[in-house]
């Protein structure tokens, strides 16, 4: 699992926008040359609730827009705020719990690997 804050990655100024760089473009090419989008989605987890353990044959990043949860992938566990983005490599049992007392918000995109 890698986790990225948009307060700690690279920034830079473009005309009028802020532009910060979650994902290196060249990782994120080798991972994925040959494969399709497979699902974009916007996801809530109810309070204090969270998403079924699961896995897919896809990479997988997701933005966390706003509450606060913890990711466990395989048997690793993180607490993610808004402003992360998490890469969970294909294959791996993963799910997000909510922590507060409010939901949590997440934008998440799946890249399924070539022939998947």
């Amino acid at each position: 699992m890698d986790i990225r804050s948009s307060s700690s990655v690279k920034a830079e100024d473009v005309g009028d926008e802020r532009v910060s760089w979650l994902v290196d473009r060249a990782d994120v090419q080798q991972k994925t040359t040959g494969s399709f989008v497979d699902f974009v989605v916007e996801v809530e987890v109810r309070a204090n609730g969270s998403t079924a353990p699961h896995e897919h044959p896809a990479h997988e990043w997701f933005y966390l827009l706003s509450g606060r949860g913890v990711i466990s992938v395989g048997a690793e566990q993180r607490e993610v705020e808004p402003g992360d983005c998490v890469y969970i490599p294909p294959g791996l049992v993963h799910m997000l719990t909510s922590v507060a007392d409010l939901p949590v918000r997440m934008l998440a995109f799946g890249v399924a690997p070539d022939g998947s």
